[in-house]
């Protein structure tokens, strides 16, 4: 799998973020890419997109976190984009909707 997402402190957490989607959840590429993200900030912010449930939102309260919810999908939280070659040779794309972006691969 080849991942890439610009952003500077960003980056990585975008990064993480798909490879969970994808390894963890079983997401395919597309989904990965497209699926609410979170970014931490210095200053102790966690930003979130509105796509995380409220039950995720409540644990990440009571735990300490100080959240800021962004409405939609932004550039903000990233850009991302993704191949994955399975097994067979067979190629998967996924590209963010959030920016310009589009997947090919052959």
């Amino acid at each position: 799998m080849a991942l890439g997402s610009p952003g500077g402190d960003g980056q990585p957490q975008t990064i993480v973020q798909m490879l969970n989607n994808v390894l963890l959840f079983g997401m395919t590429p597309q989904r990965a890419v497209e699926a609410a993200r979170w970014r931490s900030y210095d200053d102790g912010v966690l930003q979130l997109e509105d796509g995380i449930v409220a039950a995720v939102q409540a644990r990440l309260t009571a735990l300490g976190h100080r959240l800021q919810v962004v409405a939609g999908r932004g550039a903000e939280l990233g850009g991302a984009q993704v191949i994955l070659v399975s097994p067979s040779g067979a190629r998967a794309t996924g590209a963010d909707p959030r920016r310009e972006a589009y997947g090919i691969a052959w």
